[in-house]
C-alpha cells in the first residue's frame, strides 16, 4: 500500500508538473500570439493610415490633374485659335503685299516712261542735263521696286509658296545675264568681271532662283565696293558633289564675327546704305530651298566673298 501510495503521489506530482508545463506552454504561445497580433494590428493600423493618406493625396492629385487637363484643353483651344488667326493674318499680309506691289510698280513704271518721254522730247541743249536726272529717277525707282520685291519674296518664303522649277541650265550664259543685270549699279571705278576659268557645264536646278540669288549677292557687293573689282566665278567639287558660286569684291569687307548676323532679317551693318536688309536673308533661304546654302567666306580678307553652294545633282559637260 505504501508503494502504491508513493507511486500514486509520484504520478500525481508528474501530472501536476505536466499540467504546469502545458499551462506554461499555452501561456507562452498565447503571449507570442498576442504579441504577434498586436504587431499585426499596429502594422495594419499604419497601413490603413498610410492608405487613407495616399487616398487623400491621390484624390487631390486627381483634382489637380482634372483642373490641369481642363486648363490644357483651354490652352490648346486658344493656341489653335491663335494659329488660325496667325495663318489668316499671314495670308492677308501676303495678299496685301502682292496687291501693294502691283499698285506701286505700275506708277513707278509710268514715272520711268514719262521721264524717258520728257528726255526724248527735249531739245539738244537740255537733253544731256535731263538724261542725268532721268537716270537718277530710274535708278531710285528700281531701288524702290527691289525693296518691294524683297518684301514680297520673304512673304512668299514664309508662306511656303515659292515655286521651284528645276531644269538643265547652262551656267555661263546664266552668269552673263546676271552680270548684265547688275552692271548699271556699279560705281565708275569698279570693274565687274567673270572668271573665265569656270568650266562649261550644265546644271540641273531652277535658273530663276539661282539668277535671283546671284543678283542679290552682286547687288550687295556693288553697294559696298566704291572702287576696285567684283568677280563672279563658279567651280565643281566632285568629292562633295557640289557646285560653288563665288562673288568676290574689294569693298569694305565684313568682320568674321558678323558672318551669321548679316543673314538675319532687316539687319544692316551700315544704316546709311540703301535697301531693307533682306537681300542676304532671301538669298540664303532660297539657296536652302534648292538644297544648298549661302555663306560668308571668312578666309578672304581683301573685301567680302560670298559663296553659293548648290548640290551637284546632274551635271552635263558642254564641249
Amino acid at each position: 500500500m505504501d508503494k502504491l501510495r508513493n507511486s500514486y503521489d509520484k504520478l500525481q506530482l508528474e501530472k501536476q508538473n505536466a499540467e504546469a508545463e502545458s499551462m506554461y506552454m499555452i501561456v507562452a504561445i498565447a503571449a507570442v500570439a498576442i504579441f504577434i497580433l498586436l504587431i499585426s494590428v499596429v502594422i495594419l493600423f499604419r497601413l490603413y493610415r498610410n492608405n487613407r493618406k495616399l487616398a487623400r493625396t491621390l484624390d487631390k492629385s486627381n483634382r489637380a490633374l482634372r483642373a490641369e487637363s481642363s486648363h490644357l484643353e483651354k490652352s490648346k483651344s486658344d493656341l489653335l485659335k491663335a494659329r488660325d488667326e496667325a495663318q489668316k493674318a499671314n495670308y492677308m499680309k501676303t495678299d496685301f503685299i502682292k496687291n501693294m506691289s502691283y499698285e506701286v510698280k505700275a506708277p513707278l513704271k509710268a514715272i520711268n516712261e514719262y521721264c524717258k518721254l520728257i528726255t526724248d522730247c527735249s531739245d539738244a541743249s537740255n537733253k544731256k542735263y535731263l538724261e542725268r536726272f532721268s537716270s537718277l529717277v530710274e535708278l531710285n525707282s528700281e531701288l524702290l521696286s527691289t525693296i518691294i520685291n524683297d518684301v514680297l519674296h520673304i512673304s512668299e518664303i514664309d508662306s511656303e509658296s515659292v515655286p521651284v522649277h528645276n531644269r538643265p541650265v547652262e551656267l555661263r550664259p546664266l552668269c552673263t545675264m546676271v552680270l548684265d543685270g547688275v552692271r548699271h549699279r556699279l560705281s565708275p571705278d569698279v570693274a565687274l568681271m567673270f572668271d573665265t576659268a569656270s568650266p562649261y557645264i550644265c546644271l540641273f536646278t531652277d535658273p530663276q532662283r539661282v539668277h535671283q540669288i546671284l543678283l542679290n549677292l552682286l547687288t550687295n557687293a556693288a553697294k559696298f565696293t566704291p572702287k576696285g573689282s567684283i568677280t563672279l566665278a563658279y567651280s565643281v567639287d566632285s568629292e562633295k558633289e557640289t557646285v560653288t558660286f563665288s562673288v568676290t569684291d574689294t569693298g569694305i569687307g565684313i568682320k568674321a564675327d558678323k558672318k551669321d548676323l548679316i543673314f538675319e532679317r532687316f539687319v544692316k551693318l551700315d544704316k546709311e546704305t540703301q535697301g531693307a536688309g533682306l537681300g542676304l536673308t532671301i538669298s540664303r533661304l532660297l539657296a536652302r530651298i534648292l538644297g544648298g546654302d549661302v555663306i560668308l567666306d571668312t578666309t578672304y580678307t581683301k573685301g567680302a566673298r560670298f559663296l553659293l553652294i548648290l548640290p551637284k545633282n546632274k551635271i552635263l559637260k558642254i564641249q
